[in-house]
């Protein structure tokens, strides 16, 4: 509100037999005075407006004075119970009806404040309460005109109206914050899972490249031990079965990680007991791509696979079993132009030396070595380029007697020539 530089009111009885004023006289010097100083600035505080004399004469005052203030653009507050002038906030613009909420059944006043709802006046329910004989007050409702009684029920039900709607707007805010309270916990929850997640992902990472390092520990076991004892077929066997054991366990982390993920299920991997002539696998290593087996594992267990006119060598332990109806044919029947994505990571069919010292590059031809070799490749490239030959020498030297490599040579001018020396794995 702003600030007022002037508050008149007319409230209670003012009455006087000393200056001959009634009550209705009181009211009309209260009310005279309002209306002269009724201004933007000025508050208007006014009860029973009307009362006091005949109540069509002071209705129509009232209505008159309300009019006055409201051209004015006076501010006020003013009650009454006179039924004619609830309608004038819906005639007159810079009027609006308001009432305080009472309880018809416990007749008790609620002192809520309802905003656009004009208030029932309750009087014959009052006077009954009040002691009233039955017969009096059951005649004063006979006598009340039809249109007065509709518009007192009409009152009521639009009070019992707002206040379930306020019950209904109570419960929806609290449902709605319960709902957020839910969301917020269904978001803390969602994240609790995702960090778990991350947790059991690392954890079943680190746990497979522990796995990844003791099966090239056991390969190179098993090269070193095939070359000191003429390839025991003991010896061998056994370490045969630490591989195998190797390759179930990381199977298994494999199904972890994706059951944990909610991801579909790892493809199974194949044995090479159960491998046929023919039969369509998944190839790991070349981003799952479909052939067909062309010759059964080694002792080594390496295969040859087909796919149109190619040749894939690959290893048993990167074949996975193919679904039913997946082909190995290009569509439209033209087997040379086949092609493939390969996975991200891919084994890679060269080290690139150059630029590296001695020590760091022989680091990484044992590292190449060992993807080669679990990769089930049959070559490695591995340039060192021409320079003054360090490097050359040193790779060559390295490679001699090598539990990986059956034998090396320069490579081809197609391949690089004197800058590059081929390995050939085991």
């Amino acid at each position: 509100m702003p600030l007022f530089t002037d508050v008149q009111a007319d409230l209670g009885d003012a009455q006087s037999v000393d200056q001959g004023l009634s009550t209705f006289a009181g009211h009309l010097r209260a009310l005279a005075a309002m209306a002269a100083a009724a201004g933007p600035r000025t508050l208007l505080l006014g009860d029973e407006l009307g009362s006091g004399t005949d109540p069509e004469e002071g209705a129509a005052l009232g209505r008159a004075l309300l009019e006055h203030f409201a051209a004015r653009g006076a501010w006020g507050v003013m009650t009454t119970h006179l039924g004619q002038l609830k309608r004038v906030a819906a005639e007159v613009p810079g009027i609006v009806n308001g009432s305080l909420e009472y309880d018809a059944a416990a007749m008790r006043p609620l002192y809520r404040y309802l905003p656009g709802i004009p208030g029932a006046s309750h009087g014959l329910e009052v006077a009954g309460r009040m002691g009233f004989p039955e017969s009096v007050t059951g005649r004063a409702r006979a006598l009340t005109p039809e249109s007065t009684r509709a518009l007192e029920q009409l009152l009521q039900e639009l009070q019992a109206s707002a206040r379930r709607m306020d019950e209904e707007r109570f419960g929806l805010e609290s449902a709605r914050a319960e709902a957020e309270a839910a969301a917020a916990e269904h978001r803390a929850a969602a994240e609790r899972v995702r960090q778990s997640l991350s947790q059991l992902r690392r954890t079943l990472t680190r746990e497979s490249e522990a796995l990844l390092a003791e099966a090239r520990d056991v390969w190179q076991t098993v090269r070193a031990e095939a070359r000191r004892t003429a390839r025991s077929p003991e010896r061998v066997g056994e370490a045969r079965r630490r591989i195998a054991d190797v390759e179930a366990r990381v199977e298994r982390l494999q199904r972890q990680a994706a059951a944990a993920a909610g991801e579909p299920a790892v493809a199974e991997t194949l044995a090479a007991a159960d491998l046929k002539i023919g039969q369509r696998v998944r190839v790991g290593d070349l981003g799952g791509v479909v052939a067909e087996v062309a010759a059964l594992p080694d002792a080594e267990g390496r295969v040859v696979l087909r796919r149109g006119s190619w040749s894939i060598q690959s290893h048993v332990s990167r074949l996975l079993s193919a679904a039913e109806g997946e082909s190995t044919q290009v569509r439209g029947g033209r087997a040379a132009a086949v092609s493939y994505t390969p996975a991200e990571d891919a084994v890679s069919t060269q080290v690139d030396l150059r630029g590296m010292d001695v020590d760091d590059a022989l680091r990484a031809v044992d590292e190449g070595l060992d993807r080669a070799v679990v990769a089930g490749l049959r070559e490695l490239r591995i340039i060192h380029g021409l320079g003054r030959g360090v490097l050359r020498s040193a790779v060559e030297k390295h490679l001699k007697g090598h539990p990986m490599v059956t034998g090396r040579r320069m490579g081809e001018l197609h391949e690089g020539g004197r800058g590059v020396t081929v390995a050939t794995l085991r």
